[in-house]
């Protein structure tokens, strides 16, 4: 049974080299009825950062998508890290091993994603964003990641 507290998706990357894929999948995924947490959407001035990312993570995420680009998975991006940290760890207690779903948007080699997603499927965006959209969805609909339409 899935926690209602938890309905949203999460979306880590880097910003700001990875913000327009990001407002086009959250974009998509809004319009189709899921509640997407992503900083572009959520972080406003003078917002406490690192407190809403993690309650995010933490408290609310169904499922995190990491955007894996050649910015995203350089290990000074510590912000991208950190988040993936918290995903892999809620992950683990929620006993959901598909918790992380790697999205790959450019040329970025596989192996040279983090740690915690080199074993996990990734969706590979960067032959197309809206062929792999229709997969994403599949993904989330199978896993039981509600939707609102009046969203």
């Amino acid at each position: 049974m899935t926690d209602p507290a938890r309905d949203v998706v999460f979306i880590s990357h880097a910003t700001p080299q990875d913000n327009d894929f990001v407002k086009w999948l959250g974009a998509r995924l809004i319009g189709l009825g899921y509640n997407v947490w992503a900083d572009v959407f959520e972080l406003k001035v003078g917002t406490p950062f690192w407190r809403s990312i993690e309650e995010a993570i933490r408290g609310r995420a169904i499922k995190v998508i990491y955007v894996a680009s050649s910015a995203s998975i350089s290990p000074s991006r510590t912000g991208v890290r950190n988040e993936l940290s918290a995903a892999e760890g809620m992950g683990k207690k929620l006993g959901d091993p598909a918790f992380i779903i790697p999205v790959r948007i450019d040329g970025t080699d596989y192996n040279d994603f983090p740690i915690q997603v080199t074993q996990l499927n990734a969706l590979d965006f960067f032959s197309g964003w809206g062929g792999m959209l229709v997969t994403l969805v599949e993904t989330l609909e199978k896993a039981n990641v509600p939707t609102d339409p009046a969203r």
